[in-house]
C-alpha cells in the first residue's frame, strides 16, 4: 500500500480518485464524459505503462481503470507488476476488456484484477462500481492506519512497561541498598566506634527501657559502673594508639566475662564502661564484677603505674535495687557511681555495692 497520511485520508475519503490507464485518447474522454455527472470525482490519466507507477504516487487514486495499453506490455504484466509492489497492491484495478472471454477474465483476476466490465459500460453501472471499489479502498487505508497506530501503542505500551520494569528493578536495588545503608547507620548510630560494643546512646535506651520492665514486674535490676584504673597515666606512658588498643581489650573482657548474666555492656564515655543486669541481685551482680575483675588482671595488659610491673585494672561500682524503691533509673546510676568512687578511693582494682 502506498504511503498516505491520515490527512491525505480524510481530504480524500469522499473524494474517489480515477486513474484511467488507457492508449486511446478517445476512451479517457469517454469515460470522463461519462462519470461527468459525478462532480465528486477526481479524474487523471497516462497512456504510457512506464509513467503509471509515478502518477499513482503523484496523484493516490482510489481506483484504477486499465484499458489497452500503446505498447508491447500487456495489461497482465502490468497487473502483475501493480500486484507485486507494495505501494500499489491495495489499489482497487478494474479491467475495462473488449472481450468477454471467461479465459482472459480468469487470467486477469488471477493476476490482481478487482473487476472486470466490457469497455464502455453503462454511466450508471461505471459510477456505482467506482464508488465501490473506492470505497473499500478508503476502509482498506483507514483500516491499515489502525492496524499500525494499535502496532505503535502496543509497541508505546511495551516500551512504559519495560521502562517501568527496570525503573520498578532500579527501585527494589536502591531500597535494598536503601536498607542496607539504613541497618549501617543504625548500627552506627548505637554502636561505639572504637570497641565495637554499644555507644552511651544506645546504654541510656537499653537502661531506661530495662528499669520500666523491671518497674512492672516488681524485679531486680543491678548496674556496674567501670573505670580503668589510671588510665591517663597509662595513655601518658604508652601513648593514644595503645590507650585505645588496652580500651578494645577491656571491652572484649567485659562482653566475654558478663555474658552468661544476659547482660549489656557500653562504653559509657572515655574510659568508662556500664555492665546493665537485668533480674540480678546485688549477690549474683558482685560475683560478676568479681569474675570481671580476675579477668581483667589475666589479660596482663602492662602498666607502669603503680610499680613498674602493674598491669591495667578495674574500678567498680555496683548498684541493685528494685525500681519502686527509688525513684528513676538515673537515681541507680547515681549509687552505682557514688560505690564506683569508694572502689577508687578504697585502692583501686575492686569492686563495691552500694548501700
Amino acid at each position: 500500500m502506498h504511503e498516505l497520511t491520515l490527512e491525505d485520508i480524510y481530504m480524500i475519503e469522499d473524494e474517489p480518485r480515477i486513474l484511467i490507464v488507457d492508449q486511446a485518447p478517445m476512451i479517457q474522454e469517454a469515460i470522463k464524459k461519462a462519470v461527468e455527472s459525478s462532480e465528486e470525482f477526481r479524474i487523471a490519466s497516462c497512456i504510457k505503462a512506464s509513467d503509471v507507477l509515478n502518477e499513482i504516487l503523484n496523484f493516490k487514486p482510489s481506483v484504477i481503470l486499465l484499458g489497452k495499453l500503446s505498447e508491447n506490455v500487456v495489461e497482465l504484466d502490468l497487473l502483475h507488476s501493480l500486484q507485486r509492489n507494495s505501494s500499489t497492491s491495495d489499489i482497487p484495478v478494474v479491467v475495462m476488456a473488449t472481450t468477454d472471454s471467461s479465459d482472459w477474465k480468469s487470467k486477469c483476476f488471477s493476476n490482481g484484477a478487482s473487476d472486470y466490465i466490457i469497455k464502455l459500460p453503462d454511466s450508471a453501472e461505471l459510477i456505482a462500481r467506482i464508488k465501490y471499489h473506492s470505497g473499500t479502498y478508503f476502509k482498506g487505508v483507514q483500516l491499515g492506519q489502525a492496524h499500525r497506530a494499535l502496532r505503535v501503542s502496543q509497541q508505546q505500551l511495551l516500551d512504559t512497561n519495560l521502562t517501568l520494569q527496570r525503573v520498578m528493578n532500579n527501585l527494589q536495588i536502591s531500597n535494598e541498598k536503601l536498607e542496607i545503608s539504613n541497618d549501617r547507620l543504625q548500627k552506627l548510630a548505637n554502636i561505639d566506634g572504637l570497641t565495637g560494643i554499644a555507644n552511651r546512646a544506645s546504654f541510656d535506651r537499653f537502661f531506661e527501657r530495662h528499669w520500666e520492665t523491671a518497674e512492672h514486674a516488681d524485679s531486680e535490676l543491678s548496674l556496674l559502673m567501670i573505670d580503668v584504673d589510671h588510665f591517663k597515666k597509662f595513655n601518658d606512658a604508652f601513648g593514644h594508639v595503645e590507650g585505645d588498643n588496652a580500651l578494645k581489650k577491656v571491652a572484649k573482657v567485659l562482653t566475654s566475662a558478663s555474658a552468661e548474666e544476659a547482660s549489656f555492656v557500653a562504653r559509657y564515655g572515655g574510659e568508662e564502661f556500664c555492665v546493665v543486669l537485668p533480674n540480678v541481685g546485688s549477690d549474683l551482680a558482685l560475683g560478676v564484677a568479681n569474675d570481671l575483675l580476675r579477668s581483667m588482671q589475666a589479660t596482663a595488659i602492662p602498666h607502669i603505674y603503680p610499680i613498674a610491673t602493674s598491669v591495667v585494672t578495674l574500678s567498680i561500682g555496683i548498684a541493685t535495687s528494685t525500681p519502686s524503691l527509688l525513684k528513676s533509673h538515673k537515681e541507680l546510676l547515681l549509687k552505682a557511681d557514688a560505690a564506683l568512687y569508694l572502689s577508687k578511693q578504697n585502692g583501686r582494682n575492686q569492686a563495691t555495692v552500694a548501700p
